[in-house]
């Protein structure tokens, strides 16, 4: 048997991230209703005239936070390939091959990985992008079996020909899911993971033909009321089990600054393992020549996955996962061909 064990690591850093540098000055947000009345408030406005393209930028009258900009009389204006960007890569690597003799070999391999980016900025105001987990799956495996036919060297040639020296192989991957989108909008309260927060949630026999309970849906509007299923919001839409349910969100207020990221890093995606296979043999011609045909087959179970649940509060589709295949179905192809 021949283990091996490595250690990847990459880092890299000035990648250009693009920002809005027109956007209201930090200082107006998080000041609760009566600035947000102050800044949506209908005032004279100085451009009038001056900006015919824009019937906003140039009516008589505008909000008031429109005047507040560094630029008022620009829409956005973006920042290209501000060199703040970075990314962080650690991976432990793991192979093990046993051959088993008769032809017959094991190959395992695993890897534990995580990617943290920072990217994109949660505000415009920030002084840096948000560092946050890629999403990409974590922890991966594949187990490999190789078997190979004796070439029946002793046996008639149509035996031979026909059974020996073929090679088959399956492959079993398995990997943990990926992360997906946070809801936009929000203050997060407490860990969104079931086992964490728990009966804040729909049944599934109550969202019908779909699959439900991916996190907790149970949140606050902005006043700071439990959204409360059948009760202050419909009984189609998943929201709080009961009003003792634990929230994990709070719906923001208007003007008031991001703080959670773009993934929900506690959950990820349910995936199940897939199998792919491939029988393969060459057949030798003359001198270097071969003739070889090769069919290969992916997930050969059929085994369906699915992706994401919807992450928008108040919608019929919050927490819950259509179900509507994110992977492919089971595929094979048969090829031949001439080596020389």
């Amino acid at each position: 048997m021949v283990l091996q064990i490595t250690y990847a690591g990459n880092k890299t850093w000035d990648w250009g991230v693009n920002n809005n540098i027109n956007a209201l000055p930090a200082q107006y947000y998080n000041q609760g209703a009566t600035e947000t009345a102050y800044l949506n408030a209908g005032v004279a406005n100085p451009m009038a005239g001056q900006i015919p393209a824009s019937g906003t930028l140039n009516a008589a009258s505008i909000q008031r936070n429109l005047l507040l900009l560094p630029f008022p009389e620009f829409g956005s204006v973006t920042e290209i390939a501000i060199p703040s960007g970075q990314a962080l890569y650690n991976a432990l690597q793991v192979t093990v091959n046993k051959p088993m003799g008769h032809n017959f070999n094991i190959l395992g391999t695993f890897t534990w990985q995580k990617m943290m980016e920072s990217f994109q900025y949660l505000n415009p105001t920030d002084p840096s992008p948000e560092r946050y987990e890629d999403g990409n799956p974590t922890l991966m495996g594949n187990i490999a079996a190789i078997y190979q036919l004796p070439r029946l060297s002793s046996s008639p040639r149509y035996l031979r020909e026909a059974f020996g020296g073929w090679q088959f192989n399956a492959i079993l991957r398995a990997y943990n899911g990926a992360l997906f989108g946070n809801p936009s909008g929000v203050t997060e309260l407490s860990n969104p993971r079931l086992n964490i927060s728990s009966g804040a949630v729909l049944s599934k026999a109550a969202l019908g033909n779909a699959r439900g309970n991916y996190f907790n849906t149970c949140y606050e509007n902005s006043a700071g009321v439990l959204q409360v299923t059948g009760v202050n919001i419909a009984a189609n839409v998943p929201g709080c089990a009961s009003s003792s349910s634990i929230p994990a969100f709070e719906l923001n207020p208007s003007y008031t600054l991001n703080t959670v990221g773009p993934r929900m890093e506690t959950v990820r995606t349910i995936v199940h393992p897939l199998a792919d296979a491939s029988l393969f043999k060459k057949f030798p011609i003359r001198g270097s020549a071969t003739f070889e045909i090769r069919g290969e087959f992916f997930n050969v179970l059929n085994t369906p996955n699915f992706g994401g649940p919807g992450t928008t509060p108040a919608s019929t589709s919050y927490g819950v996962v259509t179900l509507n295949e994110a992977n492919d179905a089971r595929i094979g192809q048969i090829t031949a061909r001439f080596n020389f």
